[in-house]
């Protein structure tokens, strides 16, 4: 019996391996590599705002080239200039008529109907009055 309560001796390397100094020492390389992988994804993810940033103002920058290209394209043809003249001069041909459209902004500028008229309103239907 008293083989199995002997205690194990520790032998010295696993004695100095589990030492509070080796253990301390280990806790502040865990620390540094930890701050690291932290400053290191924090980087990262300015990098992608930045890219995705870079990758919007490029989509824009084709956008307008497209329209840019389209304009010379009207600009070639005598049809495309014509166009252009009559939208931005009001030009006409001798005997002929141009009709403008004016949107009426009446119809936007009457304020919509307030909460106690739609509650009202809704009564009366509901009981017939």
């Amino acid at each position: 019996m008293r083989q199995i309560f002997q205690t194990r001796r520790k032998s010295p390397q696993r004695r100095i391996l589990y030492s509070w100094p080796v253990i301390v020492i280990l806790f502040l390389a865990l620390g540094y590599v930890g701050r690291y992988t932290f400053y290191a994804y924090r980087n990262y993810r300015e990098v992608e705002k930045e890219y995705q940033e870079l990758q919007r103002r490029e989509d824009d920058i084709a956008s307008r080239i497209a329209g840019i290209q389209e304009g010379l394209f009207l600009l070639e043809s005598d049809a495309g200039r014509e166009r252009i003249i009559r939208e931005r001069f009001d030009v006409q041909k001798d005997g002929e008529e141009v009709v403008i459209f004016i949107k009426d902004d009446a119809e936007e500028q009457t304020p919509p109907p307030s909460a106690f008229h739609s509650v009202t309103s809704f009564l009366k239907n509901l009981f017939g009055l």
